[in-house]
């Protein structure tokens, strides 16, 4: 899924070029296609039986250039009352992977389609890589043009193997880019692309370079009704913060995680964040590393190290 990487070629690789839509109807030909009756049952396959009424909320462009890839992750979940515009999103993970708040949980969908053309090979790489349950070994999914994967992304762990491109490299490096600068992925007209930031332009590409995919979200609820008062977000649903951190600070005390004297006991809030962190939200390692850390990146905090490891990675 990964590869061992420098610090900045290893931040840049995650640096793909993403535009987040959370109104479909701004985009009519994409309208059109979620609305398509054989795309909607396929959506709904991953929705619960009970819970077949869609309601997408979020579309999704991912353009990757080679060296780029996906890290492990889940989606951001949606619970009754608590959702990435209320709270921070490692909190709503963790709620999903704690179990402790699933009679609140709003199941999804995640569709991933690729509109790229190129044929999709193991060497090209690019593969949609995900977690069936507990699962030790991951699953690949070759990102074939015009076809997609269907998971409910907030439950099901994923991430992407690393994009090569065309060359025939394995994990070649990516353009540099840094968080701080502005940068962007611009369409020079016909098949002509380049990534520029602040100005400068850093690589030029074509259209037969990139990997391109589109996202569908969709809530799955059991009906109009239901999606309806979720979307209306009435101060009565509302989890209280409070709330979810005495649920977690309870089950990390049965836990023995912390140790408090009694259910009214604080705790330190950065403490309890860490614990919550480090009790909850577990990733699988790369299933090829002997060494499951990125030791390349490690000149980052030790500087000293650089002299060596540049000769290694």
């Amino acid at each position: 899924v990964s590869t061992q990487s420098t610090g900045k070629t290893a931040t840049s690789r995650l640096q793909a070029f993403a535009a987040y839509i959370f109104d479909v109807n701004k985009w009519p030909l994409i309208k059109e296609l979620f609305s398509d009756e054989t795309f909607l049952n396929h959506a709904r396959s991953v929705c619960p039986p009970d819970k077949q009424y869609l309601d997408p909320f979020q579309m999704n462009f991912i353009m990757q250039v080679p060296g780029q890839t996906v890290a492990t992750h889940t989606d951001a979940p949606y619970f009754l009352g608590a959702t990435r515009f209320h709270y921070p999103q490692w909190l709503l993970v963790a709620m999903v992977h704690s179990g402790l708040f699933q009679e609140y949980f709003i199941d999804q969908v995640q569709v991933v389609g690729y509109f790229h053309e190129w044929e999709a090979t193991q060497e090209r790489g690019g593969a949609f890589v995900f977690w069936r349950y507990t699962a030790r070994m991951p699953e690949h999914v070759m990102p074939v043009p015009r076809a997609g994967t269907i998971v409910d992304g907030s439950k099901v762990i994923h991430a992407a193997s690393v994009y090569n491109g065309p060359g025939g490299q394995v994990a070649p490096k990516p353009p540099v880019i840094d968080k701080s600068r502005v940068c962007a992925l611009h369409h020079d007209g016909d098949d002509a692309w380049h990534v520029e930031c602040d100005g400068e332009v850093l690589r030029r590409y074509t259209t037969d370079d990139l990997r391109m995919a589109i996202v569908y979200r969709g809530k799955c609820f059991v009906d109009e009704a239901a999606a309806a008062r979720f979307n209306a977000d009435r101060p009565e649903d509302r989890l209280s913060l409070d709330v979810i951190l005495q649920k977690f600070k309870m089950d990390l005390w049965r836990k023995r995680v912390i140790d408090i004297k009694n259910e009214t006991s604080t705790v330190e809030p950065l403490e309890l964040a860490m614990h919550i962190i480090d009790t909850y939200i577990r990733y699988p390692h790369a299933p090829s590393s002997y060494l499951p850390l990125n030791y390349c990146s490690l000149a980052k905090l030790y500087p000293w190290t650089a002299a060596v490891l540049d000769l290694i990675c």
